[in-house]
């Protein structure tokens, strides 16, 4: 999933939940979906959920440290 990390004079620049790099700038045209809730693992998680609010408004903000955190998860998590 991508998110719209800034909007500068209606360019949007995006960046993927995995991503280290942001895209853009595209036009608000190139944009054809909203996300209203998402289901993981069985789970559906919504705006009013921490894990959204992390992804949404924390995970794009540590752009630098993401590779570091995604090796740690997945040496942890086999």
């Amino acid at each position: 999933m991508h998110r719209i990390y800034n909007v500068k004079n209606e360019e949007y620049y995006l960046i993927g939940d995995a991503q280290t790099v942001i895209e853009g700038p595209i036009q608000r045209e190139q944009i054809f979906a909203i996300i209203i809730k998402v289901k993981r693992k069985g789970k559906w998680i919504v705006p009013e959920d921490f894990q959204w609010k992390f992804f949404a408004h924390i995970w794009p903000n540590i752009i630098p440290l993401r590779r570091t955190i995604i090796k740690t998860y997945r040496f942890f998590k086999r």
